[in-house]
């Protein structure tokens, strides 16, 4: 085993396992470790940004997405409205403040403010409004194994067999192979997830791997693309054989809502 490929291992686990305690100890602490997520991420997405040639306010993104994902702890509800008074003012304010600056960037400035707080924000505010439902952390586990088993499956069946490129002008390096195993991984794990992990009927945890696939993928593949439009291999350097906190989180980023809009459908819980 080589040493690139050993750290990617020793880190993916490290992550992986600061994820899982944060689920299963206290809200408390789940609200930390992906407040501090969230944090590291739009950051390295703003820089992003300012690669391809805007100019945000990073700051102002940063705090306003943090406000949107505190509030999601603070009332745990989106049925209490009272948050969004200062999230309105937060927003209004970035619009102000590019009266007075001295650019012409002001379209791309504020088009990447926003996207940041829609790609990153308000993703991980719904992971947050998922695990306060009835306080489940078993669904909010279940659904971050099967990414990781998508991930993983993808990463192990293409470095071994992939030969067939997904998407050469994004990734050059993922497969149809590798997809196809992360594919088989993760509805191999969601068939024998005991009950208590993920309380569905069979037909409707088949549907639920098969939305957090596709959405993963896709998600994957999106970071890949902002990554390749600047010409970055990895958005920080902040996790040794990963990269950036965005190169870890990616999946989930697309995974999660989908899943959000999944469980609506179905009427899930207090959905």
């Amino acid at each position: 085993m080589n040493k690139a490929l050993l750290k990617r291992i020793v880190f993916g686990l490290l992550f992986s396992i600061t994820i899982i305690l944060s689920v299963l100890f206290y809200k408390e602490t789940f609200f930390a470790v992906f407040f501090l997520i969230l944090l590291l991420a739009m950051r390295e997405f703003y820089l992003i940004a300012k690669l391809a040639g805007a100019m945000p306010l990073s700051w102002l993104g940063i705090i306003t997405g943090a406000t949107v994902f505190s509030s999601g702890y603070m009332h745990s509800s989106f049925k209490d409205a009272y948050w969004m008074y200062f999230i309105i003012l937060e927003l209004s304010l970035v619009l102000i403040c590019e009266i007075f600056r001295e650019t012409k960037t002001t379209v791309l400035n504020i088009g990447s403010l926003f996207s940041g707080i829609l790609y990153i924000a308000l993703p991980l505010t719904i992971i947050q409004y998922l695990f306060y439902i009835e306080y489940n952390p078993y669904l909010i586990l279940s659904i971050f194994f099967i990414i990781w088993a998508n991930d993983s499956g993808a990463y192990i069946i293409g470095s071994l067999f992939g030969k067939h490129k997904l998407a050469p002008k994004i990734s050059p390096n993922k497969t149809w192979e590798g997809a196809i195993g992360g594919a088989l991984s993760s509805l191999t794990l969601g068939y024998f997830l005991p009950e208590k992990l993920l309380n569905f009927p069979i037909y409707e945890r088949l549907i639920l791997v098969i939305v957090i696939i596709v959405f993963s993928t896709l998600g994957d593949l999106f970071q890949s693309k902002l990554k390749r439009s600047v010409n970055i291999k990895d958005s920080g350097k902040i996790l040794p054989g990963h990269g950036g906190i965005l190169d870890r989180i990616d999946s989930m980023l697309f995974a999660f809502p989908a899943v959000f809009v999944y469980l609506g459908i179905i009427g899930y819980e207090t959905f």
